[in-house]
């Protein structure tokens, strides 16, 4: 497992590399064996025609050749599409195995399968290709040593789609692969592995400048926030302070017209010492020539209710009339 995602690591690095380096030909001077259903097609480079060569006489066709490629027409192979963009090639390969196993009738030994397509944005597929189809070449190239550099796979649009590395090395002996130069691998390792460490330091580099940046950043939007709400807070008590306020004042009734009414509602023979007003509780006191005749009149009023005494009614000497304390509610119920 953890060997796959190094592949995989290395596999996306390299392709990396390769699209910031310039672009060089790789057809070279080796032909191209193209294997379709009516059997095998030599095409040689700079030559106007291609050569059909059977089956046995191939070895004798390639001559001194030691180096070819492999073309799989498009009957000899199966496509079949397994993602909509590009996948790491080992997660693309357990995919693949397990739809060859629930979607095809092929046995996996009996077929080789590697992931192909899936880069430049177009969608990630497999392809199958039947080892009856590639084991007799590849065994008698190895026979006649002649080493395969790449196996490719044609489309009736003229489109050639290479099969990844590790996908050849499944199916070509290492005897029968063409292998590069020791000091070439050697100065191209220590290149890469300089360049993976100096990418990684600067991406390493940019992600602690960029976390730093970002902790500042939400330290100061949160600094704002807790002023802001802070700000929303009072202003809303403000608001409920002045609605309550406003509430009260619009249903508040005014002074005078609780004197005219209790003028109109009391005796001409009655008068009052002292009278207040607070939170909707009328407080009355004064004589009257008959204290108990006074409830039912207020009990009468729209603007007043539960008239009641709030003390005994008495006599004062030296005064005509009788004294009361009065409590009434203000306002209709």
């Amino acid at each position: 497992m953890i060997l796959d995602k190094i592949l995989d690591f290395w596999d996306w690095w390299s392709a990396e590399v390769q699209r910031m380096l310039p672009h060089w030909s790789t057809g070279g001077d080796h032909p191209v064996i193209l294997i379709s259903r009516t059997g095998a097609v030599v095409r040689w480079p700079h030559a106007p025609q291609a050569e059909t060569v059977a089956f046995d006489d191939l070895a004798k066709a390639l001559g001194r050749t030691q180096v070819c490629t492999l073309l799989f027409a498009e009957d000899r192979y199966i496509s079949r599409q397994i993602a909509g963009s590009a996948l790491p090639y080992s997660r693309a390969k357990e995919i693949a195995e397990a739809d060859l196993i629930a979607q095809t009738p092929f046995r996996s030994e009996e077929v080789y399968w590697m992931p192909a397509g899936g880069k430049d944005g177009s969608p990630c597929a497999y392809a199958i290709i039947k080892r009856t189809f590639a084991d007799p070449y590849v065994s008698a190239l190895a026979a006649a040593r002649i080493k395969i550099k790449a196996i490719s796979l044609d489309k009736t649009d003229g489109v050639v789609v290479p099969i990844p590395g590790r996908a050849l090395r499944e199916i070509v002996p290492k005897a029968a692969r063409t292998l590069p130069r020791s000091y070439i691998v050697a100065t191209v390792f220590s290149i890469l592995v300089l360049a993976i460490g100096i990418t990684l330091g600067h991406a390493f580099f940019r992600y602690d400048s960029a976390l730093s940046a970002l902790d500042g950043d939400i330290a100061l939007k949160r600094q704002r926030a807790v002023s802001v709400r802070a700000a929303l807070n009072e202003r809303a008590k403000r608001a409920s302070a002045l609605e309550i306020a406003r509430r009260r004042k619009d249903e508040a009734i005014p002074v005078m017209a609780v004197w005219e009414e209790i003028s109109r509602r009391l005796p001409d023979s009655t008068w009052l010492t002292d009278l207040s007003l607070d939170r909707g509780t009328l407080m009355v006191s004064g004589f009257a020539q008959s204290a108990a005749g006074l409830i039912a009149p207020l009990e009468e009023s729209l603007l007043f209710s539960e008239p009641s005494f709030t003390s005994p009614i008495f006599r004062v000497p030296g005064q005509s009339g009788e004294h009361f304390e009065m409590r009434l509610k203000v306002g209709q119920e």
